[in-house]
């Protein structure tokens, strides 16, 4: 029975955010630290294509076919920064950072309460 009401479209959406958000910070991490490393290109995630699929297994109500994260990283070929072909722009990845922080803590947020409605609701409000 409890694995019904966990198992369920809304906690796989939450789930699937958290782990976006979580390799987001991973690579945005990487591209800080690779600021400087010569001929070094960024990683980023498509959230674009992430989304789509991730909707469209909603949609359907299928776990078995919602996206597996790692699939949707690619390393940005498109510009160079600087002359040694790096082109991590670390002032546009610490932004990006922090509006990653942002979506985490957000998403953390709603599993805390999602969590704390649930247990009033099987407390019947006595807990």
């Amino acid at each position: 029975m409890w694995s019904r009401l966990l198992d369920t479209p809304l906690n796989w959406a939450l789930k699937s955010g958290l782990d976006y958000t979580s390799l987001n910070h991973r690579l945005i991490s990487d591209n800080i630290a690779n600021a400087d490393t010569p001929n070094y290109k960024a990683t980023r995630l498509n959230f674009d294509d992430y989304y789509e699929q991730a909707k469209r297994a909603l949609d359907k109500g299928s776990k078995q076919q919602m996206p597996d994260v790692k699939e949707f990283i690619y390393r940005d070929e498109s510009t160079t920064m600087r002359l040694d072909g790096n082109n991590v722009d670390p002032e546009k990845e610490m932004v990006e950072l922090a509006r990653n922080g942002l979506a985490y803590s957000t998403l953390i947020e709603l599993v805390n309460r999602r969590g704390a409605y649930m247990l009033l609701a099987v407390t019947e409000g006595k807990g």
